[in-house]
């Protein structure tokens, strides 16, 4: 399975800086969903510095999880995925077509 991989530099609230990565992925019936990607140790993180990639994984070696929250203020409910990958490599070249709908 390959799957385009975004990193996004972030702050704690106590100050300390940490990466979050993100990756968009497309269900059965068509749907698509962002999910937040972890790695599980000893499994190395991509470098965010060249991110976006693609990363090739099989999927005995990653499991999907679903998560429910309500939101305290407005009482809506949350939904976050997560995708842990326990073994990957680098895929094809990232190619950006985020303009490709659009006309010269």
């Amino acid at each position: 399975m390959e799957i385009s991989i975004f990193a996004k530099r972030l702050t704690s609230n106590d100050g300390r800086p940490y990466v979050k990565y993100l990756s968009r992925l497309t269900k059965k019936d068509g749907t698509e969903l962002t999910a937040v990607v972890k790695f599980r140790d000893p499994c190395p993180k991509p470098d965010p510095d060249i991110c976006p990639i693609n990363i090739v994984f099989d999927k005995g070696d990653a499991n999907f999880s679903t998560k429910n929250r309500v939101n305290e203020d407005t009482a809506e409910v949350i939904t976050s995925h997560t995708l842990w990958i326990t073994k990957w490599e680098i895929g094809s070249p990232y190619v950006d077509k985020s303009l490709d709908d659009f006309v010269d």
